[in-house]
């Protein structure tokens, strides 16, 4: 097996393991190759980065002559919101802002609530401009999952791999190792260097997701980075961690998030239209998996 050196990207370390027999030379371009995509998607789709193409539509409500890039992003966007009933939502930008995880990390929250749009009431998208009534875009909740599936093309088309981990932060792509599934271990969202069990991909995305992974106090009050785009105050029973499989890191990255926001019937629907495994965990120990899942105790 060969271990990539780590990649600093959007926030977190990617780790790349490689279990086909390659030359030293072949993994050292695949690694700059990767880091160059990574850098570059950084560079132009970070909330974070001042000259980025998502801050300057924040900042000045239009962009035009669009990249084609830029157009798929914002349109697989607004799909996802569609396909999530509206869970899933691009325009939370502001919302995040103003619970202080601005471009400062500043962690000073705000006092004033801020209305979560509709992105089909605010974002208008042709090949010719890209206009923002108002708002804020972020592309946090998927643009992770985007790059993984980016950079698993890379691995496989340009360089001709075929075993392989592609590790962002906890969310992943893999195809396999040597041929037999890839065990990844599911982290406790609480205790530190504890497990919950094992779930095993094959050419498959996961992502986990956890309110726990991400909080700041302000004021007496405890932010995290999750942010509840239903407005359904009867739901309490929320998820503490969150675990899901599917054919793209991208799928498995939007759907982590949903399923800490959406009662079990529901996401058990989300499941079965779009192919997902799915397992949820709240403290103090319980979880719930679909059949899909395939969850494996540990002891």
């Amino acid at each position: 097996m060969a271990l990539l050196t780590p990649i600093n990207a959007l926030g977190t370390q990617f780790l790349i393991e490689i279990w086909d027999d390659v030359r030293e030379e072949t993994l050292e371009s695949a690694r700059t190759r990767l880091e160059l995509l990574l850098s570059q998607f950084e560079s132009n789709y970070s909330r974070f980065k001042p000259d980025s193409y998502i801050s300057l539509l924040n900042r000045n409500k239009h962009i035009d002559n669009p990249p084609p890039e830029l157009v798929t992003l914002l349109n697989m966007g607004i799909t996802m919101y569609d396909q999530t009933r509206g869970i899933h939502n691009l325009m939370v930008g502001e919302t995040l802002i103003n619970n202080g995880y601005d471009t400062n990390y500043s962690f000073q929250a705000k006092q004033s609530l801020v209305e979560i749009p509709n992105p089909h009431e605010v974002l208008t998208i042709t090949n010719e401009q890209i206009t923002l009534n108002r708002g804020q875009i972020d592309i946090g909740g998927y643009g992770k999952g985007v790059v993984i599936d980016l950079l698993a093309s890379i691995l496989k088309d340009e360089f001709a791999l075929q075993y392989f981990l592609i590790n962002g932060g906890g969310d992943m792509y893999g195809t396999t190792q040597n041929g037999l599934p890839i065990t990844l271990y599911l982290e406790h969202p609480t205790e530190a260097n504890t497990y919950l069990g094992t779930v095993q991909i094959l050419n498959q995305g996961f992502a986990a997701s956890s309110p726990h992974k991400r909080t700041w106090v302000h004021a007496d009050t405890t932010y995290h980075h999750i942010i509840d785009t239903t407005g359904n105050q009867k739901f309490q029973s929320k998820p503490d961690a969150s675990f899901i499989t599917c054919h793209s890191a991208v799928h498995a990255d939007i759907f982590a998030t949903v399923a800490l926001l959406v009662e079990t019937d529901t996401m058990l629907q989300f499941a079965e239209n779009y192919e997902l495994g799915v397992a949820t965990f709240a403290l103090p120990a319980t979880i719930h998996t679909n059949q899909a899942f395939n969850l494996q105790s540990l002891s």
